[in-house]
């Protein structure tokens, strides 16, 4: 029996040309019976290129511009931080997501499929963070971004309960006590964060996030590279510097214990945001985008509601008020 079996296995060499030359396009199929897919890769990468003069890994000096980046998201949302990554080219290993939100999580795992996709900031501890460590042992970096609730600090919000008293803003917390297991589990890597939330908190909100991150926040508008106004504060830990469309200002002129301030310069076109037949009534910047809520009876206290025109405030209910600012 073992004769026959050895020979049916080998009956596929019967039809194979040894002398055939390699194909230069690589293929990998899926042989599930329930599903399929096919993909096919026609190049190498520089990774590839370097490991294709080499017998075994390590014989070439492998070059800074190959280590890979663990992106690590924190409140997630649709995965924005890795969408970052890959427009700027980085190299990465893998993108954990951590995030709530059922329909978020599918927008992500819709483009990175093999993203690890967790539910809570909650459930993110020591085994957890060792499994991953066993697994992306490659990363040269790992790099914790997040953008914990607003609602509790938000300027917007007039009934707002403050960074610690509201359930959902608190949650900021779990952001160094995160950091600090990447750091305890990735020894060979470096490790950095990169946190950001609304610009309109009060000072003492600030006080009690930047005593937490021990690190002190930039305010960055995106107005000069958008169409519209996005004022927030990130803390950064590492070290920022000027260069081609970025100018720094260093200290605090506001109410807020800022490192300082970053503008972020772009020439935008306006036609690739915009719908066709639209444009924007003047040359200042949209006010800040909030989300939809329509609603039969306005918000309580509504902001910006004492200095709208009438025809505006018109306007603004039969929109249903769905925007917390009547303009």
């Amino acid at each position: 029996m073992v004769e026959l079996f050895r020979f049916i296995a080998l009956i596929p060499l019967a039809f194979n040309n040894f002398r055939t030359p390699f194909d230069s396009e690589v293929t990998a199929s899926d042989a599930s019976t329930s599903g399929g897919g096919i993909c096919v890769s026609r190049g190498l990468t520089p990774y590839g290129h370097a490991a294709s003069l080499s017998q075994v890994r390590g014989e070439a000096p492998e070059e800074l511009d190959l280590s890979e980046v663990l992106c690590v998201g924190l409140f997630d949302g649709i995965g924005a931080l890795r969408v970052a990554l890959d427009a700027l080219g980085v190299p990465v290993c893998g993108h954990i997501s951590v995030e709530q939100n059922v329909q978020a999580q599918r927008v992500v795992e819709a483009n990175f499929p093999d993203c690890i996709l967790v539910n809570d900031v909650n459930e993110v501890d020591m085994i957890k963070v060792k499994s991953w460590a066993l697994k992306f042992t490659g990363a040269a970096l790992v790099l914790v971004g997040a953008g914990p609730p607003c609602q509790g600090v938000s300027g917007l919000n007039c009934d707002r309960k403050g960074a610690l008293r509201d359930c959902r803003s608190k949650l900021f917390q779990h952001v160094p006590r995160i950091v600090d297991l990447f750091k305890v589990c990735f020894p060979w890597a470096q490790v950095h964060s990169l946190t950001e939330n609304v610009a309109s908190m009060d000072s003492e909100d600030c006080d009690t996030m930047n005593k937490e991150f021990e690190l002190l926040p930039w305010f960055i508008d995106a107005h000069l590279m958008s169409l519209a106004h996005r004022p927030r504060l990130y803390w950064i830990s590492w070290e920022l510097r000027e260069g081609e469309g970025v100018e720094i200002y260093l200290g605090s002129e506001g109410k807020l214990p800022l490192q300082g301030q970053v503008d972020l310069v772009a020439s935008v076109d306006e036609k690739a945001f915009l719908e066709p037949g639209c444009k924007k009534p003047d040359q200042k910047p949209f006010p800040t985008f909030t989300t939809a809520r329509p609603s039969p009876c306005p918000m309580r206290k509504p902001a910006g509601l004492k200095d709208c025109l009438e025809h505006e405030i018109l306007r603004w209910k039969d929109y249903h008020h769905k925007f917390p600012l009547p303009v």
